[in-house]
């Protein structure tokens, strides 16, 4: 449910020119909370009872509760409230969201920018609908974003990076993923920051998995070897969350057509969940002594994944900062090449209404 909810609600709230750092919090707020975790599990595993387990166990539902009491007062967005009809409602939840940021004129120009945009868009759509016409790209797009960020084998380094550092040795596998999650931390912060002013593309997973494969092929690993693989999860992990982790939920909230977009994003999240189920399951018989035995030789195949997630993200992926989700939608209907826009209708209109300028699109 969170999956599919918060993304599309935070890219329908915030403004484009900080849509991509707003969007990229949904990834934060997860590695910031899987720091957290490890850090207590960390620390009751030394304790020789079964409150070892029963501390962490117990602390799940302190944030569900959070959440559960203040999701109350969380503003609806104005385009879903606009979707459905209810101008005044979408315009009260617009200047709730700008309030101190935005003037009375620049309010009433994106409502009315917004307004006139999702009136055009169609009604009574069907699923088949995501892969006709102009959807058919935008589907493609955002089901192959959603493969490549599990195919490069996150849940290799996310959910069996405690085994597979426990299976080299020489290093505490708690510690380290400890580590792991602050080094992630870390990386989201800095795309967070920087993804909407250069743009939104990552390489660094592909020298570390390969990195990572050729260590592998070392047949008595030193001690200095083995901390290398080790170092190069950290790499890894690093460069996985300054592009591909975040910047996927940014891509597949923003390509979308507006009236299909939940439909795209449940098709393109089973893939996502499939392929993050393929890589767990296959993990262990592919690392194991007793099955394939690969070991490091891991990186060779997640990071030959990362070369063609590399690719697409060239030749594929469009460049859409500083657009608003609407003007993505009509670029893609009139089949205009995203990546030659730069400016946005709706950005251009608001800082029209700035200057007091008579907004020129409608």
């Amino acid at each position: 449910m969170e999956l599919a909810v918060i993304p599309t609600t935070l890219a329908e709230l915030a403004p484009p020119r900080y849509r991509g750092g707003i969007v990229g919090m949904y990834w934060l707020s997860i590695k910031i909370g899987g720091l957290v975790i490890s850090s207590i599990t960390r620390t009751t595993s030394k304790i020789p009872s079964n409150l070892s387990w029963q501390i962490p166990f117990s602390l799940f539902f302190i944030i569900p509760t959070i959440v559960l009491s203040l999701i109350w007062f969380i503003p609806e967005s104005p385009r879903w409230l606009l979707f459905k009809s209810r101008r005044e409602k979408a315009l009260a939840s617009l200047h709730r969201l700008r309030r101190g940021r935005s003037t009375e004129e620049e309010i009433i120009a994106e409502i009315n920018q917004l307004e006139q945009l999702i009136t055009e868009q169609p009604r009574n759509n069907r699923l088949r609908d995501i892969f006709m016409g102009s959807n058919r790209r935008r589907t493609f797009i955002v089901l192959m974003a959603n493969f490549f960020q599990q195919s490069t084998g996150q849940s290799f380094a996310s959910q069996y990076g405690t085994l597979f550092v426990q299976s080299i040795g020489t290093l505490n596998p708690f510690s380290v993923n400890m580590g792991n999650n602050a080094v992630t931390v870390g990386a989201i912060f800095i795309c967070l920051v920087i993804n909407d002013k250069i743009g939104r593309n990552a390489v660094i997973q592909i020298a570390s998995l390969l990195t990572m494969g050729s260590l592998g092929t070392i047949a008595d690993k030193s001690v200095v070897v083995k901390q290398a693989i080790v170092s190069m999860v950290l790499v890894y992990s690093f460069g996985y969350s300054v592009g591909w982790a975040p910047l996927t939920y940014v891509l597949s909230t923003e390509l979308p057509s507006p009236a299909l977009r939940e439909d795209t994003l449940r098709v393109a999240y089973t893939v996502k969940i499939f392929m993050e189920f393929l890589i767990s399951f296959t993990y262990p018989y592919l690392e194991d002594p007793s099955y394939a035995n690969l070991g490091s030789k891991l990186g060779f195949i997640y990071g030959s994944m990362a070369v063609g997630a590399l690719l697409f993200g060239h030749f594929c992926i469009p460049e859409t900062r500083d657009l608003a989700l609407e003007d993505i939608d009509v670029q893609f209907r009139d089949e205009i090449p995203v990546q030659n826009i730069r400016n946005s209708p709706i950005v251009e209109d608001l800082e029209n209404a700035k200057e007091k300028k008579p907004v020129s699109r409608i």
